[in-house]
Protein backbone atom coordinates (compact mmCIF):
# COMPACT_ATOMS: atom_id res chain seq x y z
CA UNK A 1 0.00 0.00 0.00
CA UNK A 2 3.16 2.66 0.87
CA UNK A 3 4.02 1.56 -2.26
CA UNK A 4 0.94 2.28 -4.31
CA UNK A 5 0.66 6.10 -2.94
CA UNK A 6 4.80 6.64 -3.25
CA UNK A 7 4.86 5.80 -6.89
CA UNK A 8 1.02 7.32 -7.47
CA UNK A 9 2.26 10.50 -5.88
CA UNK A 10 5.78 10.98 -7.40
CA UNK A 11 3.71 10.24 -11.57
CA UNK A 12 1.13 12.92 -9.73
CA UNK A 13 3.75 15.50 -9.10
CA UNK A 14 6.20 15.19 -12.32
CA UNK A 15 2.91 14.91 -14.07
CA UNK A 16 1.70 18.73 -12.54
CA UNK A 17 5.18 20.05 -12.75
CA UNK A 18 6.13 19.65 -16.43
CA UNK A 19 7.10 22.58 -18.09
CA UNK A 20 4.73 24.37 -20.58
CA UNK A 21 5.33 23.11 -23.98
CA UNK A 22 3.79 24.00 -27.81
CA UNK A 23 1.34 20.72 -27.14
CA UNK A 24 -0.12 22.58 -23.62
CA UNK A 25 -1.44 25.61 -25.56
CA UNK A 26 -4.72 25.67 -26.18
CA UNK A 27 -5.97 27.03 -29.60
CA UNK A 28 -9.78 25.41 -29.92
CA UNK A 29 -12.62 27.66 -29.81
CA UNK A 30 -13.57 26.89 -26.81
CA UNK A 31 -10.30 28.79 -24.66
CA UNK A 32 -11.86 32.09 -25.22
CA UNK A 33 -15.09 31.11 -23.17
CA UNK A 34 -11.97 30.94 -20.34
CA UNK A 35 -10.57 34.17 -21.55
CA UNK A 36 -13.61 36.62 -22.21
CA UNK A 37 -14.37 36.44 -18.36
CA UNK A 38 -10.95 37.02 -17.54
CA UNK A 39 -9.94 39.75 -19.70
CA UNK A 40 -13.53 41.40 -18.73
CA UNK A 41 -12.70 41.31 -15.11
CA UNK A 42 -9.39 42.91 -15.50
CA UNK A 43 -10.32 45.00 -17.57
CA UNK A 44 -12.99 46.26 -14.95
CA UNK A 45 -12.25 45.40 -11.72
CA UNK A 46 -8.51 45.08 -11.62
CA UNK A 47 -5.38 42.44 -11.17
CA UNK A 48 -6.77 41.72 -7.43
CA UNK A 49 -10.17 40.43 -8.59
CA UNK A 50 -8.42 38.87 -11.81
CA UNK A 51 -6.24 36.83 -9.33
CA UNK A 52 -8.98 35.66 -7.07
CA UNK A 53 -10.58 34.62 -10.10
CA UNK A 54 -8.56 32.92 -11.57
CA UNK A 55 -7.84 30.58 -8.27
CA UNK A 56 -11.11 29.77 -8.77
CA UNK A 57 -10.95 27.76 -12.33
CA UNK A 58 -10.88 23.91 -11.92
CA UNK A 59 -11.25 22.11 -14.82
CA UNK A 60 -8.19 24.23 -17.25
CA UNK A 61 -5.38 27.29 -16.36
CA UNK A 62 -5.82 30.34 -17.32
CA UNK A 63 -2.38 32.61 -17.79
CA UNK A 64 -2.20 35.73 -17.90
CA UNK A 65 1.21 37.56 -18.33
CA UNK A 66 2.60 40.91 -17.88
CA UNK A 67 4.52 41.26 -21.02
CA UNK A 68 6.80 43.92 -20.07
CA UNK A 69 8.73 41.85 -16.99
CA UNK A 70 7.36 38.56 -18.42
CA UNK A 71 5.59 37.72 -14.96
CA UNK A 72 2.85 35.49 -14.46
CA UNK A 73 -0.51 36.46 -12.26
CA UNK A 74 -0.11 34.12 -10.15
CA UNK A 75 3.50 33.62 -10.09
CA UNK A 76 3.93 30.55 -12.04
CA UNK A 77 6.54 29.62 -13.70
CA UNK A 78 6.62 30.09 -17.99
CA UNK A 79 9.27 28.55 -20.33
CA UNK A 80 10.33 31.35 -22.18
CA UNK A 81 10.71 29.84 -25.61
CA UNK A 82 6.85 28.47 -24.70
CA UNK A 83 6.21 32.11 -24.16
CA UNK A 84 7.94 33.28 -27.15
CA UNK A 85 5.70 30.80 -28.91
CA UNK A 86 2.82 32.20 -27.65
CA UNK A 87 3.85 36.05 -28.52
CA UNK A 88 4.54 34.67 -32.39
CA UNK A 89 0.61 32.90 -32.13
CA UNK A 90 -0.39 36.46 -30.75
CA UNK A 91 0.53 37.95 -33.88
CA UNK A 92 -1.07 36.04 -36.25
CA UNK A 93 -4.88 36.38 -37.26
CA UNK A 94 -6.46 34.20 -34.40
CA UNK A 95 -10.24 34.66 -35.11
CA UNK A 96 -11.51 32.75 -32.31
CA UNK A 97 -10.06 34.53 -29.58
CA UNK A 98 -7.75 31.58 -28.03
CA UNK A 99 -4.80 34.18 -27.36
CA UNK A 100 -6.23 37.50 -26.54
CA UNK A 101 -3.87 41.12 -25.60
CA UNK A 102 -5.23 43.57 -23.03
CA UNK A 103 -3.65 46.82 -21.88
CA UNK A 104 -4.67 48.18 -18.01
CA UNK A 105 -2.64 51.05 -16.35
CA UNK A 106 0.31 51.50 -19.36
CA UNK A 107 1.00 47.33 -18.78
CA UNK A 108 0.40 45.14 -21.66
CA UNK A 109 -1.38 41.66 -20.69
CA UNK A 110 -1.11 38.12 -22.66
CA UNK A 111 -3.76 35.80 -21.75
CA UNK A 112 -4.09 32.03 -23.22
CA UNK A 113 -5.05 29.00 -21.67
CA UNK A 114 -3.05 25.98 -21.20
CA UNK A 115 -4.52 22.62 -21.72
CA UNK A 116 -3.78 20.86 -18.34
CA UNK A 117 -5.45 20.25 -15.16
CA UNK A 118 -6.36 23.47 -12.98
CA UNK A 119 -4.44 24.29 -10.20
CA UNK A 120 -6.93 24.39 -6.35
CA UNK A 121 -5.88 28.02 -5.17
CA UNK A 122 -2.47 27.69 -7.47
CA UNK A 123 -1.65 24.14 -5.95
CA UNK A 124 -2.72 20.83 -7.92
CA UNK A 125 -4.86 18.53 -6.12
CA UNK A 126 -3.38 15.20 -4.92
CA UNK A 127 -5.40 12.98 -6.88
CA UNK A 128 -6.96 11.21 -3.96
CA UNK A 129 -9.70 9.14 -6.22
CA UNK A 130 -7.18 7.38 -8.39
CA UNK A 131 -4.99 5.87 -5.38
CA UNK A 132 -7.94 5.40 -3.24
CA UNK A 133 -9.11 2.53 -5.93
CA UNK A 134 -5.56 1.35 -6.17
CA UNK A 135 -5.66 1.33 -2.55
CA UNK A 136 -8.95 -0.78 -2.56
CA UNK A 137 -7.95 -3.03 -5.25
CA UNK A 138 -4.66 -3.77 -3.38
CA UNK A 139 -6.38 -4.28 -0.36
CA UNK A 140 -8.77 -6.78 -2.06
CA UNK A 141 -6.07 -8.70 -3.62
CA UNK A 142 -4.23 -8.96 -0.27
CA UNK A 143 -7.30 -10.64 1.09
CA UNK A 144 -7.89 -12.74 -1.70
CA UNK A 145 -4.06 -13.86 -1.68
CA UNK A 146 -4.07 -14.13 2.33
CA UNK A 147 -7.15 -16.25 2.33
CA UNK A 148 -5.43 -18.83 -0.81
CA UNK A 149 -2.37 -19.24 2.04
CA UNK A 150 -4.26 -19.17 5.50
CA UNK A 151 -7.15 -21.31 4.71
CA UNK A 152 -4.68 -24.35 3.97
CA UNK A 153 -2.56 -23.50 6.69
CA UNK A 154 -6.03 -23.53 9.22
CA UNK A 155 -6.67 -27.13 7.81
CA UNK A 156 -3.15 -28.17 7.81
CA UNK A 157 -2.96 -27.30 11.89
CA UNK A 158 -5.83 -29.33 12.29
CA UNK A 159 -4.18 -32.20 10.49
CA UNK A 160 -1.28 -31.63 12.91
CA UNK A 161 -3.75 -31.81 15.84
CA UNK A 162 -4.97 -35.10 14.98
CA UNK A 163 -1.12 -36.50 14.90
CA UNK A 164 -1.22 -34.74 18.45
CA UNK A 165 -4.21 -36.47 19.29
CA UNK A 166 -2.67 -40.08 18.35
CA UNK A 167 -4.72 -40.48 15.29
CA UNK A 168 -1.66 -41.07 12.66
CA UNK A 169 -4.16 -42.75 9.86
CA UNK A 170 -4.83 -39.36 8.60
CA UNK A 171 -7.04 -38.09 5.25
CA UNK A 172 -5.72 -34.97 3.73
CA UNK A 173 -8.25 -32.25 2.95
CA UNK A 174 -8.98 -32.08 -0.89
CA UNK A 175 -7.56 -27.98 -0.58
CA UNK A 176 -3.86 -29.91 0.09
CA UNK A 177 -4.15 -32.54 -2.29
CA UNK A 178 -4.57 -30.38 -4.95
CA UNK A 179 -1.92 -28.22 -4.40
CA UNK A 180 1.07 -28.22 -6.40
CA UNK A 181 3.07 -25.86 -4.28
CA UNK A 182 5.49 -25.88 -0.59
CA UNK A 183 1.95 -25.99 1.48
CA UNK A 184 1.00 -28.99 -0.58
CA UNK A 185 4.45 -31.08 -0.76
CA UNK A 186 4.19 -29.91 3.12
CA UNK A 187 0.68 -31.45 3.71
CA UNK A 188 2.32 -34.66 1.58
CA UNK A 189 5.35 -35.10 3.97
CA UNK A 190 3.35 -34.81 7.65
CA UNK A 191 1.19 -37.41 6.33
CA UNK A 192 4.28 -39.87 5.17
CA UNK A 193 5.03 -38.96 8.92
CA UNK A 194 2.75 -39.32 10.65
CA UNK A 195 1.81 -42.97 8.89
CA UNK A 196 5.20 -44.03 9.84
CA UNK A 197 5.47 -43.03 13.05
CA UNK A 198 1.86 -44.93 13.66
CA UNK A 199 3.29 -47.87 12.29
CA UNK A 200 6.48 -47.40 14.56
CA UNK A 201 4.04 -46.86 18.02
CA UNK A 202 1.78 -50.03 17.00
CA UNK A 203 4.72 -52.16 16.09
CA UNK A 204 6.40 -51.34 19.98
CA UNK A 205 2.83 -51.71 21.02
CA UNK A 206 2.54 -54.87 19.27
CA UNK A 207 5.79 -56.29 20.58
CA UNK A 208 5.36 -55.01 24.63
CA UNK A 209 2.28 -56.78 24.26
CA UNK A 210 3.66 -59.81 22.57
CA UNK A 211 6.50 -60.49 24.69
CA UNK A 212 4.14 -59.58 27.92
CA UNK A 213 2.55 -62.56 26.93
CA UNK A 214 5.59 -64.98 26.22
CA UNK A 215 6.48 -64.04 29.19
CA UNK A 216 3.51 -65.30 31.10
CA UNK A 217 3.97 -69.09 30.12
CA UNK A 218 7.18 -69.72 31.36
CA UNK A 219 6.56 -68.16 34.48
CA UNK A 220 3.61 -70.10 35.10
CA UNK A 221 5.94 -73.10 34.64
CA UNK A 222 8.50 -71.27 36.90
CA UNK A 223 5.94 -70.96 39.74
CA UNK A 224 4.47 -75.05 39.31
CA UNK A 225 8.11 -75.85 39.49
CA UNK A 226 8.61 -74.38 42.84
CA UNK A 227 5.63 -75.18 44.62
CA UNK A 228 6.74 -78.82 43.43
CA UNK A 229 9.98 -78.51 44.69
CA UNK A 230 8.87 -77.25 47.90
CA UNK A 231 7.17 -80.40 48.27
CA UNK A 232 10.71 -82.48 47.85
CA UNK A 233 13.09 -80.15 49.51
CA UNK A 234 10.64 -78.89 52.62
CA UNK A 235 13.90 -77.38 54.00
CA UNK A 236 15.08 -74.62 51.79
CA UNK A 237 11.84 -72.85 52.67
CA UNK A 238 13.61 -69.85 52.85
CA UNK A 239 14.44 -70.12 48.98
CA UNK A 240 11.44 -71.07 48.24
CA UNK A 241 9.82 -68.34 49.74
CA UNK A 242 12.11 -66.01 47.85
CA UNK A 243 11.60 -67.56 44.67
CA UNK A 244 7.55 -67.12 45.35
CA UNK A 245 8.10 -63.43 46.13
CA UNK A 246 10.00 -62.93 42.92
CA UNK A 247 7.67 -64.98 40.47
CA UNK A 248 4.98 -62.54 42.23
CA UNK A 249 6.57 -59.50 41.27
CA UNK A 250 7.36 -60.41 37.99
CA UNK A 251 3.86 -61.81 37.37
CA UNK A 252 2.76 -57.89 38.47
CA UNK A 253 5.15 -56.31 36.09
CA UNK A 254 4.39 -58.40 33.35
CA UNK A 255 0.11 -57.14 34.22
CA UNK A 256 0.76 -53.88 34.63
CA UNK A 257 3.01 -53.58 31.13
CA UNK A 258 -0.40 -55.60 29.35
CA UNK A 259 -2.66 -53.16 30.82
CA UNK A 260 -0.47 -50.35 29.82
CA UNK A 261 0.02 -52.15 26.21
CA UNK A 262 -4.28 -52.27 25.84
CA UNK A 263 -4.43 -48.39 27.00
CA UNK A 264 -2.13 -47.89 24.35
CA UNK A 265 -4.83 -49.46 21.78
CA UNK A 266 -7.21 -46.42 22.69
CA UNK A 267 -10.88 -46.47 24.40
CA UNK A 268 -12.37 -48.32 21.46
CA UNK A 269 -10.50 -51.45 23.52
CA UNK A 270 -12.00 -51.00 26.64
CA UNK A 271 -14.72 -53.08 28.21
CA UNK A 272 -17.40 -50.19 28.79
CA UNK A 273 -20.48 -49.76 31.40
CA UNK A 274 -22.38 -47.68 33.51
CA UNK A 275 -20.22 -46.77 37.04
CA UNK A 276 -21.91 -45.77 40.23
CA UNK A 277 -18.93 -43.92 40.92
CA UNK A 278 -19.55 -43.28 44.61
CA UNK A 279 -19.92 -47.33 44.73
CA UNK A 280 -16.69 -47.38 43.34
CA UNK A 281 -15.13 -45.07 45.31
CA UNK A 282 -16.31 -46.01 48.76
CA UNK A 283 -14.71 -50.22 47.66
CA UNK A 284 -11.55 -48.38 47.27
CA UNK A 285 -12.01 -46.29 50.77
CA UNK A 286 -12.80 -49.46 52.58
CA UNK A 287 -9.75 -51.46 51.56
CA UNK A 288 -7.73 -48.47 51.86
CA UNK A 289 -8.88 -48.26 55.66
CA UNK A 290 -8.23 -52.01 56.55
CA UNK A 291 -4.54 -51.13 55.06
CA UNK A 292 -4.31 -48.46 56.86
CA UNK A 293 -4.86 -49.87 60.52
CA UNK A 294 -1.96 -51.48 59.75
CA UNK A 295 0.39 -48.68 59.04
CA UNK A 296 -1.30 -46.44 62.01
CA UNK A 297 -2.99 -44.22 59.62
CA UNK A 298 -6.58 -42.92 59.15
CA UNK A 299 -8.42 -42.38 55.46
CA UNK A 300 -11.79 -40.47 55.21
CA UNK A 301 -14.25 -39.90 52.39
CA UNK A 302 -16.27 -36.69 51.58
CA UNK A 303 -19.00 -37.93 48.75
CA UNK A 304 -22.29 -36.26 48.03
CA UNK A 305 -25.58 -38.18 48.20
CA UNK A 306 -26.09 -37.47 44.94
CA UNK A 307 -25.61 -40.78 42.51
CA UNK A 308 -22.64 -39.75 40.32
CA UNK A 309 -22.32 -42.37 36.77
CA UNK A 310 -19.82 -42.44 34.25
CA UNK A 311 -19.13 -44.72 31.53
CA UNK A 312 -16.05 -46.66 30.82
CA UNK A 313 -14.41 -49.66 32.20
CA UNK A 314 -14.66 -50.06 35.75
CA UNK A 315 -11.34 -52.39 36.70
CA UNK A 316 -8.96 -49.52 35.00
CA UNK A 317 -11.17 -47.21 37.01
CA UNK A 318 -11.11 -48.91 39.92
CA UNK A 319 -6.86 -49.57 39.41
CA UNK A 320 -6.36 -45.89 38.67
CA UNK A 321 -7.84 -44.34 41.37
CA UNK A 322 -6.77 -47.34 43.67
CA UNK A 323 -3.47 -46.55 42.76
CA UNK A 324 -3.10 -42.90 43.80
CA UNK A 325 -5.12 -44.09 47.04
CA UNK A 326 -2.06 -46.31 47.37
CA UNK A 327 0.50 -44.43 47.07
CA UNK A 328 -1.53 -41.62 49.32
CA UNK A 329 -1.16 -43.99 52.00
CA UNK A 330 2.51 -45.46 51.62
CA UNK A 331 3.81 -41.70 51.46
CA UNK A 332 1.46 -40.25 54.39
CA UNK A 333 2.30 -39.03 57.79
CA UNK A 334 -0.71 -39.66 59.61
CA UNK A 335 -4.21 -38.75 57.50
CA UNK A 336 -5.49 -39.51 53.34
CA UNK A 337 -8.98 -37.42 52.77
CA UNK A 338 -11.09 -38.67 49.65
CA UNK A 339 -13.65 -36.34 48.16
CA UNK A 340 -15.98 -36.90 45.40
CA UNK A 341 -17.76 -33.67 44.23
CA UNK A 342 -19.80 -32.76 41.11
CA UNK A 343 -18.32 -29.63 39.57
CA UNK A 344 -20.13 -26.35 37.99
CA UNK A 345 -19.12 -27.71 34.82
CA UNK A 346 -21.22 -31.39 35.45
CA UNK A 347 -17.78 -33.01 35.46
CA UNK A 348 -17.06 -35.87 38.39
CA UNK A 349 -14.65 -34.17 40.54
CA UNK A 350 -12.28 -36.72 42.61
CA UNK A 351 -9.56 -35.73 45.03
CA UNK A 352 -6.98 -37.46 46.89
CA UNK A 353 -4.76 -35.42 49.60
CA UNK A 354 -2.42 -36.82 52.10
CA UNK A 355 -0.05 -35.31 54.23
CA UNK A 356 3.35 -36.57 52.88
CA UNK A 357 6.20 -34.79 52.42
CA UNK A 358 4.76 -34.38 48.66
CA UNK A 359 7.07 -34.68 45.05
CA UNK A 360 10.09 -32.07 44.19
CA UNK A 361 8.51 -29.44 42.19
CA UNK A 362 11.20 -30.63 39.52
CA UNK A 363 9.60 -34.26 38.59
CA UNK A 364 5.50 -33.51 38.77
CA UNK A 365 5.72 -33.41 35.49
CA UNK A 366 7.63 -36.72 35.11
CA UNK A 367 5.69 -39.07 36.93
CA UNK A 368 3.54 -40.04 34.51
CA UNK A 369 6.01 -41.46 32.82
CA UNK A 370 6.55 -45.05 32.52
CA UNK A 371 9.44 -46.64 34.74
CA UNK A 372 9.91 -42.81 36.16
CA UNK A 373 10.09 -42.83 40.12
CA UNK A 374 10.39 -39.64 42.30
CA UNK A 375 12.71 -39.24 44.84
CA UNK A 376 10.54 -39.45 47.84
CA UNK A 377 9.34 -43.06 46.28
CA UNK A 378 12.88 -43.99 46.49
CA UNK A 379 13.43 -43.17 50.24
CA UNK A 380 9.93 -45.27 51.20
CA UNK A 381 10.58 -48.47 52.92
CA UNK A 382 9.65 -51.32 50.97
CA UNK A 383 8.35 -49.33 48.35
CA UNK A 384 8.47 -52.70 45.25
CA UNK A 385 6.82 -50.42 42.52
CA UNK A 386 8.36 -50.55 38.99
CA UNK A 387 7.07 -46.73 37.96
CA UNK A 388 4.11 -48.17 35.92
CA UNK A 389 1.09 -46.52 38.58
CA UNK A 390 0.95 -43.61 37.83
CA UNK A 391 1.54 -44.45 33.76
CA UNK A 392 -1.42 -46.40 33.88
CA UNK A 393 -3.23 -43.49 35.97
CA UNK A 394 -3.08 -41.50 33.45
CA UNK A 395 -3.40 -43.43 30.42
CA UNK A 396 -6.53 -44.44 31.92
CA UNK A 397 -7.94 -40.75 32.62
CA UNK A 398 -7.07 -40.16 29.10
CA UNK A 399 -8.39 -42.88 27.29
CA UNK A 400 -11.83 -42.15 29.49
CA UNK A 401 -11.95 -38.58 28.41
CA UNK A 402 -10.87 -37.00 31.96
CA UNK A 403 -7.68 -35.19 33.04
CA UNK A 404 -5.27 -36.19 36.20
CA UNK A 405 -3.50 -33.20 37.87
CA UNK A 406 -0.74 -33.34 40.61
CA UNK A 407 0.17 -30.61 43.32
CA UNK A 408 1.91 -29.90 46.15
CA UNK A 409 0.34 -28.50 48.80
CA UNK A 410 1.43 -25.20 50.51
CA UNK A 411 4.63 -25.53 52.50
CA UNK A 412 4.88 -28.88 51.54
CA UNK A 413 2.33 -29.87 53.71
CA UNK A 414 0.89 -32.58 51.49
CA UNK A 415 0.07 -33.48 48.37
CA UNK A 416 -3.05 -33.51 45.75
CA UNK A 417 -4.18 -35.48 42.63
CA UNK A 418 -7.31 -34.35 41.22
CA UNK A 419 -9.46 -36.45 38.83
CA UNK A 420 -11.68 -35.40 36.36
CA UNK A 421 -14.27 -37.61 34.51
CA UNK A 422 -16.89 -36.82 32.36
CA UNK A 423 -20.36 -37.29 33.89
CA UNK A 424 -22.92 -39.39 31.97
CA UNK A 425 -26.13 -37.66 30.98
Amino acid sequence: MTTIWGIGTAIWYIRHHEPLTEVNLDLSNGAAFYLDPVADTLKNQGLVATEDYLKKRFRRIVYVVDVNNSKELLGRKIPKDFLEFVNQKSQTTLQNNAIQTLSVDGHHYLLFVADIPSPWRNRPLIPVVPLVGATLASLLFAFILARHLSRPIEILKQTISQVGAGHFNITLHPQLVDRNDSLGELACDIKNMSLRLGKLIDSQTKLLHTISHELRSPLTRLQMATGLLRQKHPTNDDEMSRIERECKRIDLLIGELLTLSKLDDGINHLNEEIIDLNSLIQEITDNALFEAKSLNKSVSLNVINELIQVKGDASLLYYAVENVVRNALRHAKTNIVITVIKTLNDKAHISVVDDGEGVDDSEITQITQPFFRASNSQRVLNNKGFGLGLAITYKTLKAHHGEIQFANLSDKKGFKVDFYLPILS
